[in-house]
């Protein structure tokens, strides 16, 4: 079984640097804090899918998705004129990504074999 979070976001901002290091004069954050979360814990036999409370509030954009260290995920993403359940057939992530989401969207996650 993978632990999968979810977190929601209205967007980045835009951060001035004031150090040398950097090439560039600015950088991108995510608009903290975070809109909805929710922990999601899919195994290789089933999908499962976070509920549409995560990303109900209308400022919704973006999913921060945070995969268990270790472990791989397929994803699909839903909104109202799709639902779709991950299968071995869908993309598969690791680690932590960052996907646009509508507002009232769902993710469904299955865990990797």
């Amino acid at each position: 079984m993978a632990e999968v979070r979810i977190f929601t976001y209205s967007g980045l901002v835009t951060l001035p640097t004031k150090s040398s290091q950097y090439g560039t004069d600015s950088v991108r954050v995510f608009d903290e804090p975070y809109l909805g979360r929710e922990l999601l814990n899919p195994d290789t036999g089933t999908a499962v899918s976070s509920s549409v409370a995560i990303s109900s509030n209308p400022r919704t954009t973006l999913a921060r998705i945070q995969v268990e260290n270790g472990k791989l995920v397929h994803y699909e993403v839903n909104h109202s004129e799709r639902d779709v359940d991950a299968s071995t057939e869908s993309p598969i992530i690791s680690g932590e990504v960052v996907i646009k989401l509508p507002v009232n969207g769902t993710i469904s996650v299955l865990e990797a074999s």
